[in-house]
């Protein structure tokens, strides 16, 4: 027996004296097989080959966080984190350690753990977007929507024009909205639904969930108007356009849930459930109405008499009610083809392109009809204020030679609007022509001339321009 073990101890010896004399190019060499290794998925070699690294130059960063990496791979969570703590250890500032500690406390069921990583890395990391939507995610996860409101509020703030952050925000708003509407907390639910589609407002699922949630509650038509929200800017979305046909269907629009299979029909004619579906309404319809949807009666006289003005008139307004906007300003257009300067449907049109967020259009029809009445102090007023949302429209887009040139024409029609004049201002502000602003807030104190937040703007701007006394 004795023999036996003298030759184990030397060969065990022989090894740890191997190992112990590798030189660093050796050991490199090592290292980079495993990298290779692990890129072939073949995990258990590489872990044999970054002990080995490891083994031999214990505090090397790189060999430890591989090796970290090799077992949160396999799910070796307690074995991972010795390792990429000894890396945080030794190089705080190494970027990849914080995402695999946070990996490893989640893997572990140690939310709390997780987020104080996340902490930790944004303490070395304050702007770097993938900590914090990852610790965005976190919270969502366990569900502490609050402290997730106020992170997803600092990072669309901060990177407005990120698609990662603006999914994020979106992804938040929308675990937050599933959350609460399961709880039966509606309100909070419909916020949350609200708050995703302000920055995505094409997003089929909060689309989709906003919708349910007002059918839910009873209130089909905000769950018709979110859907042709969504449509405006995805006109033949499938699943858009079969959500709008099922709402109308359950609010009895046979009319319009026609013309909306139509739609479906064109774009998706070899659909099975579109040829259903055009079988199932009819009938859903006969058996609703028994031909005395008005609706459709008004529409049989109009399409026999195109020129009658009463049937037109009720069209309108029916689809008016119903929520449904754009056949409205369809069957006004309609009206427009036959009578073109007719200016009760040029004031309808105005009223509907406005609710449609149409602003720039709804002005210039408001300020043709202001010229054709110039004495009309209602429609001036409006046709000025118009020009300021259209201004401010373009100001969103930042297209600033357009929101100019709409709040200048917003004074060219009333020149006491100091709301024109306040944003003309801070547009020349921004672009530090503090002349030009100056002549516009002076223009404005004109006809406020106690308006503190003026005086305190134009006080500001004198400073901006060196001129204090």
């Amino acid at each position: 027996m004795l023999p036996v073990l003298l030759l184990f101890w030397s060969g065990t010896v022989s090894a740890q004296f191997l190992n112990a004399n590798l030189r660093k190019g050796d050991v490199d060499e090592i290292y980079e097989e495993a990298v290779r290794q692990t890129e072939r998925k073949n995990y258990p070699k590489a872990i044999e080959l970054a002990k080995k690294a490891v083994e031999r130059y214990p505090n090397n960063v790189d060999y430890n966080l591989l090796l970290g990496r090799l077992y949160v791979l396999t799910r070796d969570y307690k074995r991972a984190r010795p390792y990429i703590i000894k890396v945080l250890d030794k190089s705080p500032k190494y970027r990849d350690a914080y995402f695999y500690a946070i990996n490893i406390e989640l893997g572990e069921g140690n939310p709390t753990q997780a987020i104080g990583y996340c902490n930790r890395a944004l303490m070395r990391f304050p702007d770097d977007l993938e900590f914090n939507v990852k610790k965005l995610s976190i919270l969502d996860a366990d569900k502490k929507f609050t402290a997730g409101n106020a992170l997803a509020e600092d990072i669309i703030r901060k990177y407005p024009d990120r698609q990662t952050a603006q999914n994020a925000w979106v992804a938040h708003h929308e675990e937050a909205g599933k959350y609460y509407r399961d709880k039966g907390l509606l309100t909070q639910a419909r916020y949350h639904f609200e708050q995703a589609l302000k920055i995505a407002p094409d997003n089929q699922d909060a689309v989709n969930y906003l919708a349910g949630l007002n059918v839910r509650t009873g209130d089909h038509r905000s769950a018709l108007e979110q859907v042709n929200l969504a449509l405006a800017s995805n006109p033949t979305s499938y699943d858009l356009l079969m959500r709008k046909m099922a709402l109308l269907q359950e609010m009895h629009q046979y009319a319009d849930a026609t013309a909306v299979l139509k739609t479906l029909k064109k774009h998706y004619p070899n659909d099975a459930k579109v040829r259903q579906m055009d079988v199932e309404l009819k009938l859903d319809a006969s058996r609703y109405y028994e031909h005395t949807d008005p609706y459709v009666l008004y529409q049989s006289v109009l399409e026999s008499s195109p020129g009658n003005r009463e049937a037109l008139n009720k069209l309108i307004a029916i689809s008016m009610d119903r929520g449904v906007y754009r056949n409205a300003l369809e069957w006004i257009n309609k009206g427009l083809k036959t009578s073109p300067g007719d200016a009760t449907l040029l004031a309808k049109k105005a009223d509907v392109l406005e609710i449609l967020n149409n602003k720039t259009e709804a002005a210039n029809i408001v300020n043709e009809l202001w010229a054709k009445d110039p004495s009309n102090e209602a429609l001036r007023t409006r046709a000025s204020e118009l020009k300021v949302a259209s201004g401010k429209y373009y100001l969103t887009e930042k297209l600033y030679d357009k929101a100019l040139q709409e709040f200048e024409s917003a004074l060219n029609i009333d020149p006491s609007n100091a709301d024109a004049v306040g944003l003309i201002a801070n547009l020349y502000i921004e672009q530090k022509d503090y002349e030009n602003a100056l002549r516009a807030l002076n223009m404005a104190l004109q006809y406020r001339e106690d308006d503190e937040q003026l005086l305190l703007k134009k006080a500001s701007v004198l400073a901006d321009a060196g001129r204090y006394n």
